[in-house]
């Protein structure tokens, strides 16, 4: 019981906390800003936030791909990553519990 208990308790940080703080530092932090500086906002938007939702599971590339673009809009409005990391965690923290 008690392994079971922090098996999950640990699979859920990790996708919880960590890794939208590792995404978003790759997707938005490196990707998308080096898109940034060759294109205009719209079409790097929609290629970082394409290329984010690749990489996930098949079920999950709609609603990552519209997370992606959130993140993406939330990064350049505010020009910090701690938005995009902040809407990541609301996502996962959500899916992860429903």
């Amino acid at each position: 019981e008690f392994a079971q208990a922090a098996a999950g308790i640990s699979v859920a940080l990790l996708a919880i906390l960590v890794a939208p703080l590792c995404e978003e530092w790759l997707f938005r932090g490196l990707f998308f800003r080096g898109l940034r500086r060759q294109l205009r906002l719209c079409p790097a938007l929609l290629l970082s936030a394409a290329f984010f939702a690749l990489l996930h599971p098949p079920y999950a590339v709609l609603p990552v791909f519209v997370v992606g673009l959130c993140a993406g809009y939330a990064l350049e409005a505010g020009r910090t990553l701690w938005a995009p990391i902040a809407i990541h965690m609301l996502y996962n923290l959500v899916f992860f519990f429903a």
